[in-house]
């Protein structure tokens, strides 16, 4: 798509808009990532997941629509800062699951959420190459919509406030506390620490897949063996997620 608004096919501008695209979507999705959890804190995270996913909904389509690629990025730089929903997923069912079940329920979100790539990237490549990039875009944001409602569904996340959380705060107290960081043990910050080399890894030519497979296959059909080849790399998450969740009940946390 970025190949088609820039006009051009300059593997190396191209690939440098590319890489832009994913720096800038990854940037503002890193950066506001703590505002969606800390609001989904206080306003409560079935709130929070319904606002992103509808938001979703109108600004995904938006991009069908950019004249030129500086306006696909900016786009996308917005979508990502609205792009929440993950970590505001997997806190709702936390807080909704028993504690004896977090393992089982958490590994259950997470291959739900490989099994989505699986299709995703199967489906989407397919709708690609015979409906064009503007009913891709238009779907992504229809699906959006109906997550959105399939969260205004679910029951009312279980909270127990206490009294004290009413008591009025002084704007300072508030500003410290919305600005500062939760402190964290040591096995907090060493999972961060994983999560960074591990997603360096995992992402570090992710984005330029589709290229190489126009190298690799030719001009015709790249979005369709782009999603093939991206959907068997996700088909592991499925069932690691499975073993991780039945292990994690059984098996201290800190040794897997």
């Amino acid at each position: 798509y970025i190949g088609q608004l820039l006009n051009t096919d300059n593997e190396r501008q191209i690939g440098l808009w590319v890489s832009l695209f994913h720096f800038f979507s990854l940037l503002c999705f890193c950066l506001a990532t703590p505002v969606w959890g800390r609001l989904s804190d206080q306003y409560g995270r079935r709130k929070m997941l319904m606002l992103s996913n509808f938001c979703y909904a109108f600004l995904i389509p938006l991009m069908c629509l950019a004249p030129n690629v500086m306006v696909l990025v900016l786009i996308r730089s917005i979508v990502a800062c609205l792009g929440g929903m993950n970590i505001i997923a997997k806190s709702l069912v936390s807080a909704q699951s028993p504690n004896e079940r977090q393992g089982f329920a958490l590994g259950i979100l997470s291959t739900a959420e490989w099994g989505g790539l699986v299709l995703g990237f199967l489906l989407g490549g397919v709708m690609l190459d015979r409906f064009g990039f503007m009913t891709g875009f238009l779907i992504c944001g229809l699906m959006s919509a109906l997550a959105g409602l399939m969260v205004y569904n679910v029951r009312d996340e279980c909270s127990a406030r206490s009294a004290a959380a009413k008591v009025p705060l002084s704007f300072r107290y508030i500003v410290a506390t919305h600005f500062s960081l939760p402190s964290m043990e040591k096995i907090v910050i060493s999972a961060i620490l994983l999560f960074i080399g591990v997603q360096f890894l995992r992402n570090f030519d992710s984005p330029y897949v589709p290229m190489m497979v126009k190298t690799a296959f030719g001009a015709a059909n790249v979005a369709g063996n782009t999603g093939v080849i991206n959907a068997i790399a996700c088909t592991g998450g499925i069932f690691s997620g499975l073993l991780a969740g039945w292990l994690c009940d059984r098996v201290p946390a800190r040794l897997i």
